[in-house]
């Protein structure tokens, strides 16, 4: 795995978390 694979992984883990968060805030609230 390239250093860039590893970095566009990275980065689509921390946007999936990002979405997660907030859809459990949403759950939260509602």
């Amino acid at each position: 795995m390239s250093q860039v694979e590893r970095y566009l992984a990275a980065s689509t883990d921390l946007v999936d978390l990002e979405r997660r968060q907030r859809e459990l805030k949403r759950k939260h609230l509602f």
